[in-house]
């Protein structure tokens, strides 16, 4: 065993995963416990909840160009109808303000929002929403029950940080949409995004929780490109046993404004992952000093 690691199995359904992490990440259980013991505290690490809000759903849906099927813009129409700036102040658009004067008419508009939306979760537009993100929810959901050992087990391998323990709410948008936000303060993950190529979720669920893992270091620009060279590189490999850096099949692999840091950073990037010796954090702090990124 190398020094300062400890290894330890953990039993799922369908198999077997046997690994070894740094021994300074971990509390560990105590002394004598057995591995459906240690399968139960490493499973109560982190785990996450996918939830559908019915308000959210319908006000992101109403939000995107994009339409999760053509009935969509019925809905649309007829909420517009019903109160145009109510619909504006929903939908988030600045010209909104330039036709109010005074809190009192905000107020006003609010309620109006809110009206909308009771209406709108009734319609019929809205119950075809909601049943194909209910089971979208569950598709993804198995999905990432299915890979979610491994995940935890490459996240904390890799990043040698130590995983807090807590519960992380997914909300589930419909899957046409292209969403994928987090609330940091409130680790809350907000998802829904066509399956680009295999695992595309389970990755983007993943590098979203980094981003959730690494909030005290406010994700730096240096940080967002650690956690894409990590999940959506190097994890997402992992995961479809297969691929390379920056490129999954005819998709380019990251955001395009990181991608010039991340190849420059490359190097250290893989000394990282072949050495013990420091954290994602301290690989960090080492970056900015030690590489110009001036690009």
């Amino acid at each position: 065993m190398v020094k300062n690691f400890v290894s330890f199995d953990i039993i799922s359904q369908n198999s077997i995963f046997c690994f070894s992490v740094p021994s300074s990440t971990l509390e560990l259980p105590q002394a004598g416990g057995n591995c459906q013991e240690i399968k139960v505290w490493y499973n109560n690490i982190m785990k996450l909840e996918f939830k559908i809000n019915k308000t959210y759903l319908l006000v992101h849906a109403l939000k995107q160009q994009i339409l999760p099927f053509p009935e969509w813009v019925g809905l649309k129409n007829y909420l517009w109808k019903m109160s145009p700036q109510g619909y504006e102040f929903l939908i988030g658009s600045p010209e909104i303000f330039l036709k109010i004067s005074n809190s009192k008419e905000v107020d006003k508009i609010i309620r109006k929002s809110f009206q909308l939306i009771k209406k709108g979760i009734k319609r019929k537009e809205f119950r075809r929403l909601y049943q194909e993100t209910k089971e979208y929810k569950s598709w993804l959901e198995k999905e990432w029950q299915q890979s979610k050992n491994k995940i935890l087990k490459w996240i904390s391998e890799i990043s040698r940080l130590k995983l807090p323990s807590k519960t992380i709410t997914v909300f589930v948008t419909h899957p046409k949409l292209l969403n994928g936000k987090i609330l940091t303060e409130k680790s809350i993950i907000c998802w829904g995004h066509p399956e680009d190529w295999k695992n595309y979720s389970v990755v983007y669920l993943t590098h979203e929780l980094m981003h959730i893992i690494t909030k005290e270091k406010l994700n730096s620009h240096i940080m967002h490109a650690l956690i894409e060279l990590m999940v959506d590189n190097e994890i997402r490999i992992r995961l479809n046993k297969k691929g390379k850096y920056f490129k999954e099949g005819k998709f380019n692999v990251g955001h395009d404004y990181l991608l010039p840091i991340e190849k420059k950073i490359l190097p250290e990037w893989k000394k990282f992952l072949m050495s013990n010796k420091k954290n994602l954090f301290q690989l960090e702090r080492e970056i900015k000093k030690k590489v110009d990124l001036n690009i």
